[in-house]
């Protein structure tokens, strides 16, 4: 489709311009059992926001909750701040450890200027290891596990 005098042509100003992308591929042990000092899942590059909304999207293939608890949760936070809650994942049976994707996304306005953010998870007890997958993707591999900043 051609573009139309006075009309953007998809640049950094543009709603779906990807501002930043971090990712892991080995998976993490949640050692955390308290929100405020979670485990560090992903330590986000500094991507530059212009005060506009963006979308936060979180994935993991696989999260691993405790094997005798039933919650995980996943935040996002700025320095000591937390942003948001942005995923979570309960068992229905506490007493079984379960394995599921996990996907969670959260629409904010940080202000503009350079950011840093963190992803930390936390489970209601470390008994039997409680873990966020990651993989390097390819033929009989997961996927990253990753964060995304998408202008809204």
């Amino acid at each position: 489709m051609p573009i139309i005098s006075g009309q953007s042509g998809g640049g950094s100003t543009s709603p779906g311009y990807e501002i930043g992308y971090d990712q892991i591929t080995s998976g993490v042990n949640i050692a955390s059992t308290t929100e405020s000092a979670g485990t560090t899942i992903i330590t986000c590059a500094a991507h530059t926001f212009d005060g506009a909304l963006v979308m936060v999207e979180f994935f993991s293939p696989f999260v691993t909750d405790s094997s005798v608890s039933s919650l995980t949760i996943v935040s996002l936070f700025e320095s000591s701040t937390q942003i948001s809650r942005l995923a979570n994942t309960s068992a229905s049976n506490a007493a079984q450890q379960s394995s599921v994707a996990l996907t969670g996304r959260y629409r904010f306005t940080p202000s503009a200027g350079s950011h840093t953010y963190t992803v930390t998870a936390f489970a209601n007890s470390t008994t039997g290891t409680p873990a966020i997958g990651a993989g390097a993707g390819g033929t009989g591999a997961y996927p990253p596990c990753f964060v995304r900043f998408t202008k809204v």
